[in-house]
């Protein structure tokens, strides 16, 4: 049983990070981390306690192997790329926009969720170019969404130049789209492999649909927060024609 990605799936559905689930449930944040990626188990009390945390109930039953992932990977594959990306707060249009024009790779939580794949965490991954043009344009577009850069784990001030982008692993917090990782491959690198999906806003708006260059499914794993046996089984239900994108 997939106990942790019932409770992930509670949480989602009570708006609730990581974070502040475990605060109201008085449970340490990182074993809640630990019970959502299956690195452990919780007790039939402490899942009773964070469900009722998020306002559910668990009714427990025999279903079907793989049933609920299915039932989830179905439930996200309905959802349109856009309000996939919202699911992990990226819900600026204007910043969904940005990206598409500056043609930079999304990976991490983004791609996953762009996928329709479920995952563990919410932090995206930017790829970018190195050279010196498209990480100063890379640098204006965090500095023009007001982007906060870590720095030896402590928020900056938001003065990005493009120096911050080539420290090592960079890691950034934008107010409505939440902590991301910018990656710059440098000139002579190899450029990670990559499919294009189409997002659109929701209303009539100028300029109404982009196209997101995205790190294909099969690439993602445990680094992006997605765990094998849910990749192999989005995987396996896409061959066989049963997920759509």
């Amino acid at each position: 049983m997939d106990v942790g990605g019932l409770l992930r799936t509670a949480r989602y559905g009570a708006g609730l990070s990581q974070r502040a689930l475990a605060a109201r449930a008085g449970v340490a944040a990182s074993s809640l981390s630990r019970f959502e990626s299956g690195a452990a188990r919780p007790s039939l009390e402490m899942a009773e306690r964070l469900l009722a945390t998020c306002g559910k109930d668990a009714v427990w039953t025999l279903v079907e192997r793989h049933a609920d992932l299915d039932a989830e990977l179905d439930r996200r594959a309905a959802l349109a790329p856009l309000k996939r990306l919202q699911s992990v707060g990226l819900v600026t249009w204007l910043f969904v926009q940005d990206l598409a024009r500056l043609d930079v790779l999304l990976g991490g939580a983004w791609a996953a969720s762009l996928h329709g794949i479920p995952h563990e965490d919410d932090h995206g991954v930017l790829w970018c170019s190195g050279d010196e043009q498209a990480v100063g344009a890379f640098a204006a577009l965090l500095q023009r969404h007001i982007a906060l850069f870590y720095y030896e784990g402590q928020l900056s001030s938001p003065n990005i130049r493009p120096a911050h982008l080539r420290g090592p692993q960079p890691e950034w917090l934008l107010r409505n789209v939440g902590r991301f990782a910018t990656r710059l491959v440098l000139p002579g690198e190899p450029w990670p492999r990559e499919v294009r999906i189409a997002a659109a806003a929701e209303h009539e708006v100028q300029d109404a649909q982009v196209l997101l260059r995205v790190v294909p499914a099969e690439d993602l794993g445990p680094g992006d927060g997605v765990r094998p046996e849910v990749l192999d089984r989005f995987l396996a239900r896409r061959a066989a024609g049963g997920h759509r994108r």
